[in-house]
């Protein structure tokens, strides 16, 4: 087994357990368990628990952003992305945590600890939306969306949709319906931030 596989291992199964425990519920004997590793080697591969967490949310923002990527070049970036959204929110049984963002989750936890880590959560948000102006500027040449669309705009708030609509249904409310909730989100994407020309009228 390669170093760099070793690596890659350690990170996606502490990606999990920061996930699923939150990072100050996860202690250092937490993390010696899930990665199978002393704490002498967990040490010296990445430095610290704040360390690790980095190397999770890097990673994290990295998959994301290649996913976001990989429906932006589709044939039609709004249904894909409309399925993408499905599926997230759908996660149920012994993965149900990860219907909630792993970022979004990190920020709510650390909103009075730690500035370092909350800049670098703010970053990742920050990339994660640069993908969905991939999605939506690729979804405007493909005419899923108006040529006078703003994508900036709409990335932003589409964020906020997707992180509400995310915790939301983690909260397991019986009454909620995760498919009319991306239903109406991608409904309303083209509409809401297509600029019209100011039209006066003629005297």
């Amino acid at each position: 087994m390669s170093t760099k596989y070793c690596r890659e291992s350690a990170i996606q199964n502490a990606t999990q357990l920061f996930w699923q425990k939150g990072y100050q519920g996860t202690s250092m004997r937490d993390i010696q368990t899930a990665l199978d590793m002393r704490p002498g080697s967990i040490y010296a591969g990445f430095g610290s628990k704040e360390g690790l967490f980095a190397e999770v949310v890097s990673a994290y923002v990295s998959s994301t952003r290649i996913q976001l990527e990989r429906i932006a070049a589709t044939g039609s970036p709004l249904t894909t992305f409309k399925d993408f959204l499905l599926m997230m929110v759908n996660c149920k049984g012994a993965r149900h945590y990860q219907q909630q963002c792993l970022l979004v989750r990190s920020l709510s936890e650390l909103q009075n600890h730690d500035i370092e880590a909350r800049t670098l959560l703010l970053k990742g948000l920050a990339d994660v939306e640069k993908g969905f102006i991939s999605i939506l500027e690729s979804a405007k040449k493909r005419n899923e969306l108006p040529a006078n669309y703003d994508c900036e705009q709409a990335a932003s708030w589409l964020q906020q949709q997707v992180m509400g609509l995310r915790a939301y249904s983690a909260i397991g409310n019986p009454q909620f319906s995760a498919v009319s909730g991306v239903d109406t989100i991608i409904a309303l994407l083209p509409g809401l931030f297509a600029h019209h020309s100011d039209i006066r009228p003629s005297h």
